[in-house]
Protein backbone atom coordinates (compact mmCIF):
# COMPACT_ATOMS: atom_id res chain seq x y z
CA UNK A 1 0.00 0.00 0.00
CA UNK A 2 1.59 3.23 -0.84
CA UNK A 3 1.91 5.75 1.63
CA UNK A 4 -1.09 7.97 -0.16
CA UNK A 5 -3.16 5.47 -0.40
CA UNK A 6 -2.26 4.71 3.77
CA UNK A 7 -3.03 8.56 4.93
CA UNK A 8 -6.09 8.51 2.86
CA UNK A 9 -7.77 5.84 4.47
CA UNK A 10 -6.44 6.59 8.28
CA UNK A 11 -8.04 9.77 7.70
CA UNK A 12 -10.89 8.36 6.25
CA UNK A 13 -10.89 10.36 3.18
CA UNK A 14 -12.76 7.82 0.49
CA UNK A 15 -12.76 10.63 -2.37
CA UNK A 16 -11.25 13.54 -3.26
CA UNK A 17 -15.07 15.65 -2.99
CA UNK A 18 -14.83 14.61 0.99
CA UNK A 19 -11.38 16.34 1.45
CA UNK A 20 -13.25 19.49 0.36
CA UNK A 21 -13.65 20.74 3.84
CA UNK A 22 -10.30 20.45 4.51
CA UNK A 23 -8.08 23.76 5.55
CA UNK A 24 -5.21 25.02 2.89
CA UNK A 25 -2.16 26.34 3.60
CA UNK A 26 -2.01 29.97 2.88
CA UNK A 27 1.10 31.85 2.15
CA UNK A 28 2.13 33.38 5.56
CA UNK A 29 4.89 36.26 5.78
CA UNK A 30 8.43 35.26 4.70
CA UNK A 31 9.79 35.26 8.12
CA UNK A 32 6.94 34.09 11.08
CA UNK A 33 8.07 36.72 13.90
CA UNK A 34 8.16 34.80 17.65
CA UNK A 35 5.04 34.12 18.88
CA UNK A 36 5.95 33.55 22.39
CA UNK A 37 9.05 35.12 22.81
CA UNK A 38 8.98 35.85 26.37
CA UNK A 39 6.53 33.06 27.73
CA UNK A 40 7.70 29.86 26.68
CA UNK A 41 11.33 30.88 25.83
CA UNK A 42 12.93 33.84 27.16
CA UNK A 43 12.71 37.63 24.70
CA UNK A 44 16.14 38.74 25.10
CA UNK A 45 18.70 36.48 22.79
CA UNK A 46 21.43 36.47 25.59
CA UNK A 47 18.89 35.00 28.03
CA UNK A 48 17.82 32.70 25.38
CA UNK A 49 21.32 31.31 24.48
CA UNK A 50 22.60 30.48 27.81
CA UNK A 51 19.21 28.53 28.68
CA UNK A 52 19.75 26.44 25.52
CA UNK A 53 23.11 25.74 26.00
CA UNK A 54 23.04 24.73 29.40
CA UNK A 55 20.27 22.28 28.25
CA UNK A 56 22.73 20.60 25.25
CA UNK A 57 24.35 17.93 27.31
CA UNK A 58 27.82 17.33 26.58
CA UNK A 59 28.17 15.24 23.84
CA UNK A 60 28.13 11.53 24.92
CA UNK A 61 28.46 9.56 21.13
CA UNK A 62 28.92 10.99 18.13
CA UNK A 63 25.79 12.70 16.36
CA UNK A 64 23.97 10.18 13.73
CA UNK A 65 22.44 11.23 10.41
CA UNK A 66 18.76 10.18 10.74
CA UNK A 67 15.68 10.93 8.06
CA UNK A 68 13.82 12.40 10.28
CA UNK A 69 13.27 13.03 14.37
CA UNK A 70 10.42 14.14 16.53
CA UNK A 71 11.26 17.02 18.98
CA UNK A 72 9.10 18.00 21.42
CA UNK A 73 8.13 21.74 21.55
CA UNK A 74 5.69 21.94 25.45
CA UNK A 75 8.41 25.18 25.67
CA UNK A 76 12.20 25.21 27.43
CA UNK A 77 11.26 24.59 30.96
CA UNK A 78 8.46 21.57 29.89
CA UNK A 79 10.69 19.53 27.78
CA UNK A 80 13.71 21.74 26.78
CA UNK A 81 16.08 18.97 27.94
CA UNK A 82 14.19 16.41 25.66
CA UNK A 83 14.60 18.65 22.94
CA UNK A 84 18.51 18.91 23.54
CA UNK A 85 18.96 15.92 23.62
CA UNK A 86 18.03 14.84 21.08
CA UNK A 87 19.38 17.42 18.95
CA UNK A 88 22.89 16.59 20.43
CA UNK A 89 22.28 12.80 19.17
CA UNK A 90 21.57 14.43 15.26
CA UNK A 91 23.32 15.93 12.30
CA UNK A 92 21.17 18.85 11.58
CA UNK A 93 21.21 18.91 7.41
CA UNK A 94 21.51 21.73 5.38
CA UNK A 95 17.90 21.74 4.59
CA UNK A 96 15.58 21.16 7.62
CA UNK A 97 11.26 20.67 7.44
CA UNK A 98 9.45 21.55 10.17
CA UNK A 99 5.44 20.10 10.26
CA UNK A 100 4.05 21.63 13.12
CA UNK A 101 0.64 22.49 14.36
CA UNK A 102 -1.27 25.84 14.63
CA UNK A 103 -2.19 25.71 17.92
CA UNK A 104 -4.53 28.36 18.11
CA UNK A 105 -6.24 29.38 13.81
CA UNK A 106 -8.18 27.28 12.28
CA UNK A 107 -6.32 27.24 8.92
CA UNK A 108 -2.63 26.32 8.02
CA UNK A 109 -0.07 29.14 6.58
CA UNK A 110 3.58 28.69 5.21
CA UNK A 111 6.38 30.44 6.42
CA UNK A 112 9.70 29.83 4.87
CA UNK A 113 11.70 31.32 7.66
CA UNK A 114 10.94 30.54 11.75
CA UNK A 115 12.80 33.04 14.05
CA UNK A 116 13.13 33.56 17.94
CA UNK A 117 14.44 35.34 20.17
CA UNK A 118 18.15 34.97 18.58
CA UNK A 119 16.66 35.58 15.03
CA UNK A 120 15.92 34.10 12.07
CA UNK A 121 16.19 30.39 12.96
CA UNK A 122 17.51 29.88 8.75
CA UNK A 123 19.95 32.24 9.49
CA UNK A 124 21.64 29.98 12.21
CA UNK A 125 23.94 27.19 12.15
CA UNK A 126 23.57 24.88 15.01
CA UNK A 127 26.59 25.09 17.66
CA UNK A 128 28.83 22.55 17.91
Amino acid sequence: MSLLALVAREAQVRSPASAAEVPRPQRGLSTRPPAVAGSFYPAEAGDLARIVDGLLPAAIAPPERWPAVMVPHAGLRFSGAIAAAVYARVVIPDVVIIVAPRHHLSFAKTSSRLSDSLGSIRDRRPRR
